[in-house]
């Protein structure tokens, strides 16, 4: 139901949009304001039905647990990083021999 009403507002913000009832900033706060009033609204109703705690229990995070997420978010962080690292070296390359209009030619032909 909420991604029917979430989509039927953001369709209005469009019409009016393209009516130029309202400029190019309105439309972006009114699509801004739509997505944070969709998140506000979610908070106020996990905290009225009891399930939003902020309240952390460390007895949950025994010694082995805390291994093993470390362990994980470890390779997990080396990966994004390696990933962010081999799809920007081409790029950086590109830059520091052949110059910014050519890093420009690239990435919007490659992007």
């Amino acid at each position: 139901m909420k991604n029917v009403l979430h989509r039927c507002l953001l369709t209005v913000f469009i019409v009016l949009l393209h009516l130029e009832y309202i400029d190019y900033y309105q439309f972006l706060a009114l699509f801004v304001g739509s997505y944070s009033l969709a998140v506000l609204f979610y908070f106020v109703y996990l905290w009225v039905k009891g399930y939003l705690s902020f309240k952390i229990h460390f007895d949950f995070f025994s010694r082995r647990l805390r291994c093993v997420f470390y362990n994980y978010s470890f390779f997990s962080v080396m990966s994004n990083f390696s990933s962010i690292v081999v799809t920007r070296v081409d790029v950086l390359m590109i830059g520091y021999f052949l110059g910014l209009e050519a890093v420009a030619i690239y990435t919007n032909a490659f992007f």
